[in-house]
């Protein structure tokens, strides 16, 4: 299922090229402020560099608040394609209309998994893999937090370790991102762009073709 809903992924996003808008501007916000941030925390003692850290605290919020709506933006998109009724400002009002429940939505996940990894590894896998289509059940069937926890833990039941296949590539993808950082600022800006400009659309798209598939073969 993983490896054709990466195939279709694609074919979406160049059949669809306004898909890789919000991407773009999340590779732009993503771009700039890990860039920024390195260029400032260079050859830094641990302790400054934790000061500095501080400092760039609303920073970070503000990056959240907008990368939230950003890749909201893509998954709403792409079930709208999908289901052949897209309009990018029907698109626009569920993704506002639903940021509340997004944005802490994903601050509740994220405390969530934070315990599960404080208790042991494997509870913070299982609580992250399980709850992890959240956010596609907020946009898509517009339910509350609880509820798309609630649906997300079931629809999980049967494909969890399709979830985790997602998790895993995630995070490899982001350990290469991190080691691009050491790399001279001009270059590693280059590259976290290019790379992020491609991945974040493509990731949440193969995220919501994913949950689609999840979604229709779910037996209650």
């Amino acid at each position: 299922m993983l490896l054709k809903s990466a195939k279709e992924s694609l074919d979406l996003l160049l059949a669809h090229p306004l898909v890789i808008l919000p991407g773009i501007l999340s590779a732009c916000i993503t771009s700039i402020l890990i860039s920024y941030v390195s260029l400032q925390i260079v050859d830094l003692e641990v302790f400054e560099i934790v000061k500095k850290l501080v400092d760039f605290l609303p920073f970070f919020f503000l990056y959240f608040l907008a990368n939230t709506f950003l890749t909201s933006l893509i998954i709403r998109m792409v079930y709208e394609i999908k289901t052949k009724k897209f309009k990018l400002k029907s698109c626009l009002r569920v993704v506002s209309r639903e940021y509340f429940n997004t944005f802490f939505g994903f601050l509740l996940y994220a405390l969530i998994a934070c315990l599960g990894f404080l208790a042991l590894i494997i509870p913070g896998i299982i609580l992250m893999t399980k709850l992890f289509f959240y956010q596609c059940i907020i946009l898509i069937e517009e339910k509350g937090i609880l509820q798309s926890f609630k649906k997300s833990w079931k629809l999980t039941r049967v494909h969890w370790y399709k979830v985790l296949q997602l998790l895993f590539s995630y995070y490899l993808i982001w350990l290469l991102f991190k080691g691009i950082l050491y790399y001279p600022f001009y270059l590693s800006f280059f590259l976290w762009f290019s790379l992020t400009l491609f991945f974040i659309p493509f990731y949440f798209t193969l995220v919501t073709l994913t949950f689609l598939k999840v979604r229709k073969s779910f037996v209650p």
